[in-house]
């Protein structure tokens, strides 16, 4: 996906929704305030929220919509899809891990 297209952004959206969708169950968050979590994966008694930021970081950074999904439900991870960036951020008790799209 090159950076020439306006659309990168939800290709990567796409292609991850398309990846994860064949092993997991999916669902989608959004308040009425309409903050959003792309996708959170129902792992049995465990929900992970997953975000898609197909840009270039620096260093981590977390969404509004993402600090409300863990302020509220508390998950024990999260996970950032990144354009190439690795790391990792707590927020609380809530270990959110920076991973690029290429090892989707």
């Amino acid at each position: 996906m090159s950076d020439l297209r306006e659309d990168a952004g939800k290709l990567a959206e796409n292609f991850v929704l398309n990846q994860i969708s064949n092993e997991h169950c999916i669902n989608f968050w959004r308040t009425t305030a309409k903050a959003e979590v792309d996708f959170v994966l129902n792992l049995g008694k465990e929900l992970v929220p997953v975000e898609v930021k197909f840009e270039n970081f620096r260093k981590p950074k977390i969404t509004r919509s993402m600090r409300s999904f863990v302020t509220n439900y508390r998950p024990g991870r999260g996970l950032v899809i990144t354009k190439d960036f690795c790391g990792e951020v707590r927020i609380k008790d809530t270990l959110i891990k920076f991973v690029p799209i290429v090892y989707i």
